[in-house]
């Protein structure tokens, strides 16, 4: 009975190994063998006075870069400040936000408004160098999930969110955050300071 018992345990433990010979390995997804999505700020700034002539000087720092939803200006003014300008600019999709870690200039001194922009670069899908059935090694090919990545990146509204979350304390803006829907339903894709309607790109596929 105890030699019957040993050939059967060690008859399972055989037939465990050759399972797990055959069964694959953890799949790992290194970032050098995906297609990057790239991210590019544009930056541009001015000192804004509290007069009629720092509102043009506000107004022509976001035409000259043609702003849109997804933009941000920061500022280094107060929130009292801030709030206005937040209403002023809300129809834009532009995000106003205070300058993180800098004192707030007081309500009668000039302040710098600094205009950013993040460029987002969809990765190039088609690279069909390794045979997508030769993976021996278990890992994906340089396509896997390629298209994917670069349909989000042409979809995107607003940049930042591909990049992380916003917090709590970002200053909801409803206004802003819903510019482009409702642009979408009235028909209007021309924005305040911009030449031309949302920049959009067709699919693509693996």
């Amino acid at each position: 009975m105890a030699c019957n018992r040993t050939l059967s345990v060690l008859a399972a433990m055989s037939c465990a190994l050759v399972l797990g010979a055959c069964a694959p390995g953890p799949i790992a997804h290194p970032p050098e063998l995906r297609r990057q999505t790239t991210f590019d700020s544009v930056t541009d700034s001015a000192v804004i006075a509290r007069d009629q002539a720092g509102w043009v000087a506000l107004d022509l720092l976001l035409a000259r870069n043609g702003a849109r939803h997804g933009d941000r200006l920061v500022v280094d003014a107060d929130r009292e400040t801030v709030a206005g300008l937040r209403n002023r600019y809300a129809v834009t999709g532009v995000r106003v936000l205070q300058a993180p870690g800098v004192p707030p200039v007081p309500a009668d001194q000039p302040y710098r408004a600094t205009f950013a922009r993040l460029v987002v670069t969809p990765p190039a899908c088609g690279d069909w160098s390794q045979d997508p059935e030769g993976g021996h090694d278990n890992q994906p090919d340089p396509n896997f999930g390629c298209s994917q990545d670069a349909n989000l990146a042409r979809m995107v509204a607003d940049p930042h969110d591909l990049i992380a979350g916003r917090e709590p304390d970002d200053g909801y803006q409803t206004d802003a955050d819903t510019f482009a829907v409702r642009a979408y339903r009235q028909h209007n894709i021309d924005w305040v300071f911009g030449t031309s309607g949302s920049e959009s790109g067709g699919g693509s596929a693996d």
